[in-house]
């Protein structure tokens, strides 16, 4: 248990508390054998033996008369232990300064970092192991909170685009198939977070979410369109056989396999995410802008961007599966 002493003009406090005569008690709670009465130094000359009794006497005294709290800062202070000699616990020290408040966090978290470069030294060089424990902090309502989001939707989309290879590569048991749709992918992604982003959006817990499941709802038409590929001249009596075809002739047929499949299911999410921008909340709004944005994008890139890259250098043999032929398990 402690109890505080303001920072605030302390000194100047302390100085008049012990200049006053013993036999007066302006606050009235002074001890009637008190001995911090009738000093006559200033406060530069107190020796540590005047700080050890009449400090925290000084600080009683103004905590049991109320005396001194409308400070600009209320609860900053010195605070000493109810119980012993009591010794100063923990000193609090509240400012202001020149910045704004914002619930930006890219702003918030430049303010943040220049207040720890600041203070951080000056606590790794204290004279003491306590002052050494010593800390900055300020009420910021939303940083913590906002950096651990950015944190966490970093770490979200990662692990989706992960998922995301991992499937495409089981899917077309190619790697440099599955690295082409993967640059499809993220092209999708960068493209529509990037939208938002330049129309206003700050992360957030709705945005963190969205965030999160852009390279999960980016997969699918690229998904079709590369095992539509991969899957060119295995089926219908007058195609060519497996690895005979070129790649101008797999991206083809998979765009002429798959290319209506993708039309019409853009149309449908549009239309859904369409009706979801009439919502009452925000987040059934910023979700159906997000889902307008990227069903759009991965049409474009899905039936635009990949399909060139497939007919440019797109593989016409497939190592793994030749090799998965030869193998003597696949013979018997």
């Amino acid at each position: 248990t402690a109890y505080p002493c303001t920072l605030h003009g302390y000194a100047v406090d302390i100085l008049h508390y012990m200049h006053e005569n013993c036999s007066e008690d302006r606050l009235g709670t002074r001890p009637w054998n008190s001995s911090c009465c009738s000093y006559n130094k200033t406060v530069e000359s107190f020796d540590e033996a005047v700080y050890a009794t009449c400090l925290p006497e000084f600080t009683r005294v103004m905590h049991e008369s109320g005396w001194g709290w409308e400070w600009p800062f209320p609860g900053s202070g010195v605070f000493f232990s109810t119980t012993g000699n009591h010794e100063p616990k923990v000193a609090m020290l509240f400012f202001r300064t020149p910045e704004e408040y914002t619930d930006s966090f890219d702003v918030a978290k430049t303010w943040y970092n220049s207040v720890q470069d600041f203070v951080d030294p000056l606590i790794a060089a204290a004279p003491s192991t306590a002052l050494r424990q010593g800390f900055a902090t300020s009420e910021l309502n939303f940083f913590n909170l906002q950096a651990e989001i950015a944190k966490s939707a970093y770490t979200s989309a990662l692990l989706s685009f992960a998922v995301a290879t991992g499937v495409l590569l089981v899917t077309t048991v190619d790697p440099f198939l599955t690295i082409l749709a993967s640059v499809s992918i993220a092209a999708t992604t960068c493209t529509v977070v990037g939208i938002l982003v330049l129309n206003g959006w700050v992360l957030n817990v709705c945005e963190s979410i969205i965030f999160s499941v852009a390279v999960g709802m980016s997969v699918d038409f690229v998904a079709h369109l590369a095992h539509a590929y991969r899957q060119a001249g295995r089926h219908g009596p007058g195609q060519r056989q497996d690895g005979q075809q070129s790649r101008v002739e797999r991206t083809v047929h998979a765009v002429a396999a798959m290319g209506v499949s993708i039309s019409t299911a853009t149309v449908s999410t549009f239309a859904a995410g369409a009706c979801m921008l009439g919502g009452s909340t925000l987040f059934i709004q910023q979700f159906g802008t997000f889902m307008i944005l990227l069903i759009c994008f991965s049409w474009l890139y899905g039936l635009c961007f990949f399909p060139a890259l497939l007919s440019a250098i797109g593989p016409e043999r497939f190592i793994l599966a030749e090799l998965y032929k030869r193998a003597p398990i696949a013979r018997h």
